[in-house]
């Protein structure tokens, strides 16, 4: 017995290794026969899904990759890992506190504005 059309593009898009164009290929079928596009336009809107999924993905993996923490907070922040002289985008490092957990505040002597370095 034949399989449908629908799941032999499905079984060839996994053995192909495109899983975006199996995932979308009929609301983009739907889509083009609505609107009366070609072929060539039905294939390069797969086609582009697929290009987008994959830089997706890519990204995903190198975030992964690079194993940053899920999540970082003002009060987990280790003083030792800042610069010990700050840029001239930042006034004065000494002269911010976390006073309370997640919230910063700046010291009352420091409050006039500091010279860049």
């Amino acid at each position: 017995m034949k399989k449908p059309i629908e799941d032999q593009i499905s079984q060839y898009s996994k053995e192909l290794r495109l899983p975006a164009l199996g995932h979308h290929f009929k609301e983009v079928a739907r889509q083009s026969a609505s609107e009366g596009a070609g072929y060539e336009t039905f294939l390069l809107r797969l086609m582009q899904i697929e290009y987008e999924k994959r830089i997706e993905n890519r990204k995903g993996a190198a975030i992964r990759q690079a194993g940053f923490p899920a999540r970082m907070y003002l009060s987990e922040l280790e003083k030792q890992h800042l610069p010990s002289r700050p840029s001239r985008n930042y006034r004065c490092w000494s002269g911010w506190i976390l006073s309370n957990p997640g919230k910063i505040s700046c010291c009352p002597e420091t409050r006039a504005p500091a010279k860049p370095i």
